[in-house]
């Protein structure tokens, strides 16, 4: 391409190391590797005559040179367009930073405004607003309570524009209703008090039949001996000896004193029946009384009494004619259910750990089914036939021991006899206080 001393300049080497400087100015663009290739150019531009091909190269590399330049200036112009833009950017988002500071800062105030006034007037209008609800609430209460305690012609005041005005309507309407419902209870209950009176009246002169009954038998027993005994002696009157007549008269007082204890001891029952002072009574004594009350129903029956009772007084307070009535009414009850040849046995036992007396009645009886004895001692529940009983007999006797703070109860197996338990709490001498 080149001789002489310029060819000598156009080294491989030298080549290499432009296209070297070439491509770091291309990538870097830095001032070292311009300068480089710039003295390199003017080194090839001296020897064009010599190079044919270095001049394309070098205008080549100057067009470059010249659009590094452009594109520099349009650098530093997009450079300034972009910081001018920054800076703008910067200004609004600052406003908007200060526009947010402030509407926070107001918000701030606002709210600790209304926190402060929350504060001050909240009291208030929790009381107003309490007030306003609670006062109708707590008057029906007030209603609620007088009704409860027995005026039940009170109602809720109605007040159209007031929170509980459904409330109220509801409620004397319920009470509308209810004293409707009470009034007809009323009604049935002072006829069925009524039907129950007339029960307990037949009960009670079903009782006094067979009382009667009883008495009668045990009358006619000893008038029918003296009835006898005379017959005898008018009879013998002629053959009479003194100590004949001595017997004969001696077996007729004897006789009169046995129906004048019979009298005594019916005397004594009715007289006992009105009182109803809960005093000390020997309950010893009362269940031997209530044994010779029933003793002609035994003895016309065929049937065995077993008696185990202490000699001693054994004493509860109670009600004499009351605690009569209890046993004469089971006593009879176990006579009725046993028939004939029957055995009655009742017993006393004090249970000195439990304060209380024991006291069992038991027949053999042919018993009461499981069913029926948990009804036992309800009113109108009997067993016995139409006609026989009314079923208050039990139900009376339950409700009596109840009055002595006692209980009773019922034991039965079919085909095996009744067991009657009832429990009475000891007699305790008052404490006398000085």
């Amino acid at each position: 391409v080149a001789g002489g001393e310029h060819a000598k300049e156009l080294t491989t080497s030298f080549i290499l190391h432009l296209r070297l400087t070439e491509k770091n100015y291309m990538l870097f663009r830095d001032k070292e590797s311009f300068n480089k290739l710039n003295s390199g150019l003017l080194q090839i531009k001296n020897m064009t005559p010599f190079c044919y091909e270095c001049t394309p190269y070098i205008d080549a590399i100057f067009d470059l040179f010249a659009t590094y330049k452009k594109s520099d200036s349009l650098i530093n112009e997009i450079q300034a367009s972009g910081n001018r833009l920054e800076e703008v950017t910067g200004r609004i988002a600052l406003n908007e930073r200060e526009r947010i500071d402030a509407f926070i800062t107001k918000t701030k105030r606002l709210l600790l405004a209304a926190l402060i006034l929350l504060c001050t007037l909240g009291p208030l209008i929790v009381y107003k607003t309490a007030t306003y609800i609670v006062a109708p609430i707590k008057r029906l209460a007030r209603i609620t309570k007088d009704i409860a305690d027995g005026d039940t012609s009170l109602r809720a005041p109605i007040r159209e524009h007031d929170e509980t005005y459904y409330l109220a309507t509801s409620f004397n309407m319920m009470l509308d209703r209810l004293q409707a419902t009470y009034d007809s209870l009323e009604k049935s209950m002072e006829l069925l008090k009524e039907k129950q009176a007339q029960l307990v009246e037949s009960e009670k002169r079903a009782s006094l039949g067979l009382l009667v009954s009883g008495v009668a038998h045990e009358l006619n027993n000893p008038l029918y001996n003296i009835s006898l005994t005379v017959e005898a002696m008018r009879e013998e009157l002629k053959e009479l000896t003194p100590e004949k007549i001595f017997e004969y008269t001696e077996d007729i007082l004897m006789q009169n004193r046995r129906a004048h204890d019979i009298i005594e001891d019916l005397l004594d029952f009715a007289r006992a029946r009105k009182s109803t002072v809960m005093e000390k009574q020997d309950i010893v004594h009362i269940i031997k009384e209530s044994v010779n009350l029933v003793d002609n129903q035994l003895r016309i029956n065929n049937m065995d009494l077993a008696l185990d009772i202490p000699d001693t007084p054994v004493f509860i307070k109670g009600n004499h004619s009351k605690l009569e009535q209890i046993f004469v009414s089971i006593f009879t009850n176990a006579i009725q259910a046993m028939k004939d040849n029957g055995k009655l046995t009742v017993s006393l036992m004090p249970d000195t750990e439990n304060k209380n007396i024991l006291i069992t009645i038991s027949d053999t009886g042919p018993g009461i089914p499981g069913e029926d004895i948990k009804n036992i001692f309800e009113p109108f529940f009997t067993t016995k036939p139409v006609g026989e009983g009314t079923g208050l007999g039990l139900s009376v006797c339950h409700t009596l021991v109840q009055e002595h703070r006692g209980r009773i109860e019922v034991k039965s197996n079919l085909g095996k006899g009744t067991v009657f338990i009832i429990k009475f709490p000891q007699y305790e001498e008052p404490v006398s206080s000085k």
